[in-house]
């Protein structure tokens, strides 16, 4: 996981490589657009790792509530997310997708749960 980078609207090479090396793993051009915030994620087994490219809803983000969703990563495997206070944060999403996002109090912690 990383913080979110300010870059101007454009296509970026973006390459995901192993910690510590600059061997790339795998490559694909991303398009940023402006007003907009992408996520990109290695998705798959390690030996065939692909390239996930997720728009990120930020829109009206209040500053007194969080706002998470699920990538689910897991080759071959449905996931989901729940709060420690039980909210389901998401449920049943499939290898390689995203969940809707869901605002929610920052104070809580979250529980991940793969199914």
């Amino acid at each position: 996981y990383t913080s979110h980078i300010a870059v101007a609207p454009g296509t970026y090479e973006v390459s995901i490589r192993a910690a510590g090396t600059e061997q790339s793993l795998l490559s694909s051009s991303v398009t940023v657009e402006a007003g907009k915030a992408v996520t990109v994620a290695a998705i798959g087994a390690p030996a065939n790792p692909g390239l996930g490219v997720f728009v990120d809803n930020i829109d009206g983000i209040s500053p007194s509530q969080a706002r998470a969703s699920l990538i689910n990563g897991l080759v071959g495997q449905s996931a989901g997310a729940t709060l420690s206070d039980g909210t389901v944060i998401a449920a049943d999403v499939t290898s390689g997708s995203a969940s809707a996002s869901l605002d929610f109090a920052p104070a809580i912690r979250t529980d991940w749960t793969s199914w």
